[in-house]
């Protein structure tokens, strides 16, 4: 049976709800970290070309913003490189990339209004900055990836998701 999506970061807040709203769509591997280190080049590749998905669904990321500030070398590995790794095994083996980013590329700041892709990136926090230069990477190595810079995420709990404990 071919894959349709492969999505890092399994166990967290988007993966776990586009893993249920993408299932209606075609079939599913949702993969936790347990099951991919994504800071592993060679285990990214492996796991692609395994499946051979039609799509990455990138995901995986330390988001905890204090986290990254604490140990930007570690939050490196994961927010730059494995997204890095993630483009070149979707290169390789034919796949789209869908890369989970955010709006900390931009200042940081809250405004009341969404941004506008044309608007200049100036992240301010350490999580900012790396996903800023996971964009970079993706962008040279995958000209065709989809980015998708998403803010703060709000919802109810929900059975059997993950919610945001600093929300």
């Amino acid at each position: 049976m071919a894959v349709t999506y492969l999505i890092t970061g399994a166990n967290g807040f988007c993966a776990s709800r586009a893993a249920q709203t993408l299932a209606r769509h075609g079939t599913v591997v949702a993969l936790s970290r347990q099951e991919l280190d994504i800071t592993d080049a060679d285990a990214c590749m492996r796991m692609v070309a395994l499946h051979q998905p039609r799509y990455v669904v990138h995901t995986a990321a330390m988001a905890d913003m204090q986290a990254c500030e604490l140990d930007p070398y570690g939050s490196q590995a994961i927010n730059v490189q494995g997204a890095r790794h993630m483009a070149v095994a979707c290169r390789e083996n034919g796949a789209r990339l869908i890369h989970f980013s955010t709006d900390q590329v931009y200042s940081g700041m809250l405004q009341g209004a969404p941004h506008r892709e044309t608007e200049p990136l100036a992240p301010t926090s350490v999580y900012g900055r790396q996903k800023c230069e996971a964009e970079q990477h993706i962008a040279h190595i995958l000209p065709d990836a989809v980015v998708l810079r998403l803010t703060w995420m709000y919802d109810f709990p929900m059975r059997c998701h993950r919610t945001n404990r600093n929300i």
